[in-house]
């Protein structure tokens, strides 16, 4: 009996002993694992930091490219207008130059005509606004403007030195003037014209005036300015 029991205490102890060193070995085994899983967490963590890093960059290096494609589109338009710049200064001279042939060739073929054969009487009814292009369209818009009471464009037709003449004179003043020309004024004849050179020209107009038998001539000067043909006379 008493063996029994000592048998029986022994395997007791045997298997306590047993069970001690399993939870030994599942607590070092929880140990284990929870500490690869802190592990992992913390690498996680740090992919995590990376990854945001890394699109970071990535925006940043984007925005990058952008800027290098917008400077050089700037670069391409720059050297674009800087030759368009250039085309442009060596055309001017170009278009100058033939401006003044043309003018020439229209001057001395208008002068050869009027010289023949003059032209007929244009009366004040008559006269239209035909701009500055010539000198004889810029004799029609002076004598319509005269007509019309039409200061701004009485003004236009003249040079800028006969306009400053004028600065002293009131609007009212250059109307009442210009009311005072047209109750003599009948008409006007071009009879001859006269190039002096390729921006001035001279006209011989044959004037009628209302009430006045012997019709007086005079010559007015017509100065080339930027293209325009102004009247180079003063306003009396």
């Amino acid at each position: 009996m008493k063996r029994t029991l000592k048998i029986m205490v022994g395997l007791l102890c045997a298997c306590a002993l047993v069970a001690v060193l399993l939870q030994q070995t599942a607590l070092s085994k929880v140990r284990s694992e929870n500490a690869d899983l802190q592990r992992a967490r913390v690498e996680a963590q740090r992919l995590a930091v990376e990854n945001a890093d890394m699109e970071r960059l990535r925006a940043e290096n984007r925005e990058i490219e952008a800027l290098r494609a917008e400077t050089q589109d700037i670069h391409k338009l720059r050297n674009e207008v800087r030759q368009l710049r250039e085309q442009a200064k060596a055309l001017a001279p170009v278009q100058s130059e033939n401006q003044r042939l043309k003018a020439t060739v229209a001057a001395r073929t208008n002068s050869g005509a009027s010289v023949a054969a003059p032209q007929p009487l244009i009366t004040l009814d008559q006269v239209a606004y035909f701009g500055v292009d010539t000198p004889e369209s810029t004799l029609q818009s002076f004598f319509w403007a005269v007509r019309q009471e039409n200061v701004q464009v009485f003004r236009n037709c003249l040079t800028l030195e006969r306009q400053k003449e004028m600065e002293s004179l009131s609007e009212e003043q250059i109307r009442a003037k210009m009311k005072e020309m047209k109750s003599q004024f009948k008409g006007f004849q071009i009879a001859a014209k006269k190039e002096i050179s390729a921006d001035e020209v001279q006209l011989g107009l044959q004037v009628y005036l209302e009430n006045q038998q012997e019709q007086p001539k005079t010559a007015l000067t017509f100065k080339r300015i930027h293209y325009e043909w102004k009247l180079d006379a003063p306003f009396r």
